[in-house]
């Protein structure tokens, strides 16, 4: 790995510490600072989330336009604003606006990232890369509560503040160390119809556009939607697996934060311990990610994938039995190993399948339909644990995490062949 490479990743290192600091301690702000009940604490969360998912897009279509670069450095900006607003907001809606403001530029700029660490690690390394990545951020986060607990106890709004320095420091570091991948004359590639008619506006802007200015300019604006808001056709069967699968496993791990919780409390009581599962997780992540790794790089990564699946169907059968506290550790244990296995074959895949100028589109794309997963899995377990209960609730994740399985199978792979036409 290159130098410009540590760098980028030391400085997400730096903004992991501030999420951190920040996110654990979110409900509890709204909670003690402004308020808040805990269903409206959904409803804010939820449209943090909606925010996540709008910036996805238009940031990997943007990365492919500029480089990453500027993406992430304006990005962590606006963020570290962001996140300074939110925590002097006057009012819970101020906060709302500006958390979800916050979660668009964050999200907004991950494709971005994960394109820049692909493109400055080598292609056969990318796996390690983002290994590397996965156990420096989970490190971050590790510590980060222990501060922010800290901070909790003088001044609430210190969280929001290290969170927002954090970002800058991020930005700081992007700016003056990390060097811009994207030559001039690189050509971009785009989806099929819209290079042939992004080409034939630049040819007839001269003398169309007198006299079908509203036309063309209406025609120009449907053009650069359909381009932000791009997904890869159905018949881009490789990306599509990996996508739909990385979504389903993002709908199984998100009840880790959500059902999770609420199951154990309501089977067992008030559950002190429930921290040490995220401890052991922690800890599990920064040992042993690497080595992980690199233990099993040689193995297919589509087999990789769907045995990552098959694991965390394993910790879904252990979830349906588990009592406290050591059954619950076991599970967590099982379900860290098929994380471990999984997370940094998601973006090396996919920026294996991109076509050339086109992997931030593709990261974001990814991230994107991941996103979705990770938006729905609280509502789904919700309504499953709260309706069905326990039993329904994890006989559903472990039937999840088979169709993942299954839909994320080796197959064999027709070759694709991308058009390369230029941006007008």
């Amino acid at each position: 790995m290159g130098r410009a490479f540590w760098i980028l990743v030391a400085g997400r290192f730096v903004s992991a510490l501030g999420d951190g600091f920040f996110f654990p301690f979110t409900a509890l702000f709204l909670s003690r600072v402004h308020g808040v009940p805990p269903a409206e604490v959904g409803l804010i969360m939820a449209a943090a989330g909606l925010g996540s998912l709008a910036g996805r897009l238009p940031g990997g279509a943007l990365t492919d336009r500029i480089g990453f670069k500027p993406v992430v450095l304006a990005a962590m900006i606006g963020a570290g604003g962001a996140v300074i607003a939110a925590g002097f907001a006057p009012s819970k809606g101020g906060f709302a606006l500006a958390y979800a403001a916050l979660s668009f530029l964050v999200w907004g700029s991950f494709p971005a990232f994960t394109h820049g660490l692909a493109s400055l690690a080598p292609a056969h390394r990318r796996e390690e890369a983002f290994s590397i990545m996965n156990l420096l951020q989970n490190a971050a986060i590790a510590i980060g509560p222990l501060v922010g607990a800290w901070m909790v106890a003088r001044d609430f709004r210190l969280l929001f503040v290290a969170d927002g320095l954090s970002f800058f420091a991020f930005a700081l570091i992007v700016g003056l160390f990390v060097p811009g991948q994207r030559a001039s004359g690189e050509r971009v590639s785009l989806p099929e119809g819209l290079g042939e008619a992004a080409s034939t506006a630049a040819a007839d802007a001269g003398t169309s556009a007198p006299m079908h200015g509203g036309r063309a300019g209406v025609a120009g604006l449907v053009r650069e939607v359909r381009r932000v808001f791009w997904l890869p056709p159905p018949s881009e069967g490789r990306f599509w697996r990996v996508a739909v699968g990385s979504c389903l496993m993002a709908l199984f791990y998100s009840q880790m934060g959500s059902a999770l919780p609420i199951d154990i409390e309501l089977r067992f009581g008030r559950a002190e311990w429930y921290s040490l599962l995220w401890t052991v997780n922690g800890a599990m992540i920064a040992l042993l990610q690497l080595p992980t790794t690199r233990w099993t790089h040689h193995y297919p990564r589509r087999v990789r994938m769907a045995v990552a699946a098959l694991v965390y169907a394993a910790a879904g059968l252990l979830f349906l039995g588990a009592w406290p506290v050591a059954p619950y550790v076991v599970a967590f244990v099982v379900l860290t190993a098929g994380e471990m296995l999984f997370m940094p074959l998601v973006p090396a895949e996919l920026a294996s399948v991109a076509p050339v100028g086109q992997g931030g589109r593709y990261q974001a794309a990814g991230s994107f339909v991941n996103g979705a997963g990770w938006a729905l899995g609280p509502l789904v377990g919700g309504q499953i644990l709260g309706r069905l209960g326990h039993d329904a609730l994890w006989w559903t994740m472990v039937g999840t995490a088979l169709l993942a399985a299954w839909v994320m199978r080796p197959l064999p792979e027709r070759p694709f062949h991308p058009i390369e036409p230029s941006f007008p």
